[in-house]
């Protein structure tokens, strides 16, 4: 997926890993935000829910993706 997002090629990275494509962008503003607060003083609380979601997802998302038959197997 990284060779393909560095030849510009987004197609074929979504076809690698569709999931960590969409993740990746969600989690660079959350980590923004989550530092921007830290910066101004604020201890802002890290949703233990938001995090419980995501890791069940990413888990799924795995198992899934690597199932026999799955149409968006990478190198395919």
């Amino acid at each position: 997926m990284g060779h393909d997002l560095l030849r510009g090629d987004l197609a074929a990275a979504a076809h690698d890993n569709l999931f960590l494509l969409v993740l990746l962008p969600i989690a660079a503003a959350w980590g923004a935000w989550f530092w921007l607060q830290r910066r101004r003083g604020r201890r802002p609380s890290l949703p233990v829910r938001s995090l419980i979601t995501v890791v069940v997802i990413a888990v799924v998302w795995g198992v899934v993706r690597n199932l026999p038959g799955f149409p968006l197997i990478p190198g395919g």
